[in-house]
């Protein structure tokens, strides 16, 4: 209920897919929405500098896979990347968080319960926490 209150964009992480159409808010990121550049390949160079931007990720240098059995996230959708994501998020400070409020208006990030970011915390609940980003 907290997210579908606020302004701006969102920044999803893995496992929050439905949180545009529970919150009726406006998605600037959610991993499960790559497989658009498949549809409009002409998305593809600004896609991969959100991605990059957001993610730490790159469609053109993919990461290396990690032995899958020390992948602790693999039930996950994403599992080993999203370890990844997940390790970028949470090492991000603030001042690169804003950084990211300020090119892309967005104003909150939602992850799993687990996700520990360097953020105000505005609500957590067994599926999600919602976490702003300051101005």
């Amino acid at each position: 209920a907290s997210v579908s209150r606020g302004q701006g964009m969102v920044i999803a992480s893995q496992g929050a897919n439905m949180i545009q159409l529970r919150s009726r808010r406006p998605l600037l990121f959610s991993e499960s929405k790559l497989d658009l550049i498949a549809y409009v390949p002409s998305i593809g160079p600004d896609l991969n500098r959100l991605l990059h931007t957001i993610s730490g990720l790159d469609f053109l240098v993919p990461p290396a896979r990690p032995d899958a059995q020390v992948d602790g996230l693999r039930s996950m959708n994403f599992g080993w990347l999203g370890r990844r994501v997940k390790e970028t998020w949470e090492s991000r400070d603030l001042a690169g968080w804003q950084a990211i409020r300020r090119e892309f208006r967005a104003t909150d990030v939602i992850t799993l319960p687990d996700w520990r970011l360097q953020l105000p915390e505005v609500a957590r609940s067994d599926e999600f926490v919602l976490y702003r980003i300051p101005e």
